[in-house]
């Protein structure tokens, strides 16, 4: 066994997260703090957030302290699609980018940690498994996969329990 920390390479869904944090959790997280709590797991080496561009006047403030925290950040254009009863959505599907990058980067790190709920991720997330990776998935109950689920076991990290350790409380600035 070697001496040598693990080292962990986490990649966030942004739009994932974001939404698992609105519609099911109701808090915010503070991704500095969010960065640190990774640091439990063992070295961090990258930290890579993936987003949409939105037409949201903060969020590049948002994406420059990321970036000031140490994450990588990856974007694309939103899309408008038109769903089947008609009605426009914006979106921007990261998820190959995502699977891509952990791939890519496969002799870099020893835990690969996601934080998104999306079940498109299973397959990649199987990939890497298989070849001796530690496989986290960063989720709440509700908005994870089930197939995710069965894949991490007990590697599954419900932001709901660390709620005292990575929500960003009243006072720290705003994005």
């Amino acid at each position: 066994m070697s001496d040598r920390p693990r080292r962990v390479a986490a990649f966030v869904d942004g739009s994932n997260i974001y939404y698992t944090m609105r519609d099911k959790l109701g808090w915010t997280i503070d991704w500095q703090r969010f960065r640190d709590f990774l640091d439990r797991f063992g070295e961090v080496r990258e930290c890579n957030y993936y987003v949409g561009l939105s037409e949201e006047p903060t969020q590049q403030g948002f994406i420059n302290m990321l970036a000031y925290n140490g994450y990588s950040v990856f974007t694309k254009d939103l899309k408008t699609i038109t769903t089947a009863d008609g009605s426009p959505v914006r979106k921007a599907n990261m998820d190959v980018e995502i699977a891509v990058d952990m791939l890519a980067r496969l002799g870099t790190y020893d835990v690969v940690m996601l934080a998104s709920g999306d079940g498109d991720m299973e397959r990649p997330l199987q990939f890497l498994r298989d070849r001796g990776k530690d496989v986290f998935v960063i989720s709440t109950e509700g908005r994870v996969a089930q197939e995710l689920l069965w894949l991490v076991g007990a590697n599954f990290i419900d932001l709901g329990r660390y709620r005292t350790d990575i929500e960003r409380v009243r006072g720290n600035p705003e994005y």
